[in-house]
């Protein structure tokens, strides 16, 4: 189920992972950050909720029930959906992770991820203060 949001301003993230420990860690994680974050077990109930909500980011598990997070991926691009999309992944091969960027991932970070490298790669994603070295995620054009 895609969790309801605060509504206040706050970057919107759309955490998907059918791991509720990983979800869980994760979605407090970034909370604690101070965004705001919905989640989602699956690639149908993930897909609903971009629809719905449009967050500025989605941090997606590629081993989904339903729509793999590959095919999410695919639905995403092929409908023209810049939303930056970080894949957080057990998959950690070499052929999984370029498979991810190809697809149009903007980053790949293997599962589980040390604290030391996340949230970074979703701070990476909402850099759009100046100065930082992550831009990718910007205010929506109305």
């Amino acid at each position: 189920m895609v969790a309801s949001a605060a509504g206040d301003g706050r970057r919107s993230l759309l955490v998907v992972d059918d791991d509720s420990r990983v979800r869980t860690v994760v979605c407090w994680q970034l909370e604690a950050e101070g965004y705001d974050v919905r989640e989602a077990a699956d690639g149908n109930t993930a897909w609903a909720g971009i629809v719905t909500h449009r967050p500025d980011l989605i941090v997606l598990d590629l081993s989904l029930p339903g729509l793999s997070g590959l095919d999410l991926l695919r639905r995403l691009r092929g409908g023209g959906d810049p939303t930056p999309v970080v894949v957080l992944s057990g998959r950690s091969g070499e052929g999984d992770r370029m498979m991810g960027l190809d697809l149009g991932a903007d980053d790949y970070l293997s599962s589980p991820s040390p604290r030391a490298s996340w949230p970074p790669g979703c701070g990476r994603c909402s850099g759009a203060a100046a100065g930082t070295p992550y831009p990718w995620l910007r205010a929506r054009a109305p």
